[in-house]
């Protein structure tokens, strides 16, 4: 079952459709593409305009975070979360690449709110040495002023050189660490629930 999930990420990564090549794209179309794939959870399409040493990084930190989750838990739990994983060392074994679409696609899958109605608002960018700085704001049809507010804040998406292209220079460790916080949390209420029944 791995060797097929991996050899279907393989084949899925080879196939992603590209943005052309984004030395070329100005900051608010590099920073639209970001949201265009995020919102379409098609991290295959977004996996080649990540940073490399974002992936790297990534890898690292959340092999530690779901370690760690793994140690204080059930090992059998955490490794749920995942089709055709069952340790961190398997985990290690796939590349940078693979490790991010799959612990990305992973925590996305459990979303429940597929499609945001959302619209960016690219306001400005700045790019010093090898970064580039874009400052914009979302916009959201959403029923709560403060959840208006938090998206309508202005944000930054940081990108850096990687050759003659920037690349995006997000880490995303955050999600990973609030995903598992849920998935033990609902293991656990579902055995609660389970002993109740009994």
């Amino acid at each position: 079952m791995k060797k097929l999930l991996i050899l279907f990420l393989l084949w899925s990564c080879s196939l992603a459709p590209t943005f052309g090549e984004n030395e070329t794209a100005t900051p608010e179309e590099l920073t639209r593409m970001y949201y265009t794939s995020g919102s379409m959870l098609d991290y295959e399409s977004l996996v080649e305009h990540m940073h490399p040493y974002t992936l790297s990084r990534f890898k690292e930190l959340s092999l530690e975070i779901i370690k760690s989750f793994a140690e204080k838990e059930s090992p059998e739990v955490v490794f749920e979360a995942f089709e055709g994983i069952s340790s961190t060392e398997e985990l290690g074994e796939l590349t940078d690449e693979i490790f991010w679409v799959y612990v990305m696609g992973t925590i996305s899958s459990h979303v429940e709110e597929k499609e945001w109605n959302k619209k960016v608002v690219y306001i400005s960018s700045v790019e010093e040495g090898d970064y580039l700085y874009a400052l914009h704001r979302l916009s959201h049809d959403l029923e709560t002023t403060r959840a208006k507010e938090e998206l309508s804040a202005p944000r930054v998406i940081t990108f850096k050189r990687d050759g003659n292209k920037w690349k995006y220079y997000s880490f995303h460790v955050g999600s990973v660490e609030r995903y598992f916080k849920w998935h033990i949390q609902t293991a656990h209420s579902q055995q609660t629930g389970a002993i109740k029944a009994e």
